[in-house]
Order: structure tokens, then C-alpha cells, then sequence
């Protein structure tokens, strides 16, 4: 099966899905990572295939971050999140659909 993962956020919310794509390359699949290319050498240490999504910047993480830590209503957190990321999100889903196109559905 050809198997398209994609993945984003800190190295501990990638890292468990590196270890599943190297755990499916192992049983045979085809396999190959989506993700900010902060990844790439992670993935490629591990044996799999990898397509840069998106860039990544330290910069604009430390600025999510800090506007998380300044702002004391958890029910803002989300917005900080995805409201911040909306345009890096947006940008990225051409080159996730290219990404993924080869893989198999079920």
C-alpha cells in the first residue's frame, strides 16, 4: 500500500508518526512524510521518504508561543493557534494535495 502521512506541529507531535511510517516501511508499505521541512532529516534517518510541506520559522513558533503564555483566557488559546496559522495553513494545502496524491485510499 502507498501510504502518505502528513504531519505538523512540535518534534513530540511528529516524532510518534515518524515511528509509525517507519513501522509500516518495515511491514512493506510504501511510505513518505508530509510535513514542515524542519523534519526531513528526522524522517530520512528513519528510512522514510519525505516531502516538504511547508517551511518552517522559529520565529513565528516563539510568537505563537508567547501570545499563548501572555494570554490567560484558555478559550482565546485556539484562535492564537489556528487563527495565527490560517495563512501558513492555507498556503500549504497545495503542496499537501501534491504530496498525498500518489497514496492509496480505503
Amino acid at each position: 500500500m502507498r501510504i502518505a502521512i502528513v504531519t505538523s506541529g512540535t518534534t513530540g507531535d511528529v516524532l510518534p508518526y515518524l515511528a509509525l511510517g517507519r513501522r509500516l516501511l518495515a511491514a512493506g508499505h510504501e511510505v513518505w512524510v508530509c510535513s514542515a521541512d524542519k523534519y526531513a532529516a528526522e524522517a530520512k534517518a528513519r528510512g522514510l521518504s519525505f516531502v516538504s510541506c511547508w517551511p518552517w520559522s522559529d520565529e513565528r513558533q516563539r510568537e505563537r508561543i508567547e501570545a499563548l503564555l501572555a494570554e490567560p483566557d484558555p478559550a482565546r488559546h485556539l484562535d492564537i493557534i489556528y487563527g495565527r496559522s490560517r495563512t501558513d495553513i492555507l498556503a500549504s494545502v497545495p503542496a499537501v494535495v501534491d504530496a498525498t496524491s500518489r497514496a492509496e485510499m480505503t
